[in-house]
């Protein structure tokens, strides 16, 4: 039986910093962040990946809009494209309101 080594990847992706006066193009440039990693994710046929919330730090996009279009582009990513080996996706959250609003935001979509 041959073992192949566990193969690890980093995929770095830079969010857009957060002006409220270019909201919408904010959004467009973070939900590609997260798709193009996801695509990135499935060329390699990755088995999980982890992202932290991206822009929601010194980058100040707000948090809510942040995590609505992360679970959005999930959401999307994973209903068209079915032959994705992804078993495993991480959120990571910095403080545990953001954690809060993950659940919040989370639960209100799924209604």
């Amino acid at each position: 039986m041959l073992i192949l080594p566990t193969r690890r990847f980093v995929i770095h992706t830079v969010g857009p910093v957060y002006s409220a006066s270019r909201k919408e193009e904010c959004a467009r440039l973070l939900a590609s962040c997260y798709k193009s990693s996801l695509e990135l994710a499935s060329e390699y046929e990755l088995k999980q990946i982890a992202f932290p919330a991206v822009s929601t730090g010194v980058y100040g996009y707000p948090i809510e809009d942040a995590t609505r279009i992360v679970l959005n582009e999930v959401r999307e990513y994973f209903e068209t494209n079915s032959e994705m080996k992804l078993e495993r996706l991480i959120l990571v959250v910095y403080t545990e309101s953001d954690h809060k609003v993950y659940k919040c935001v989370q639960k209100l979509e799924n209604q």
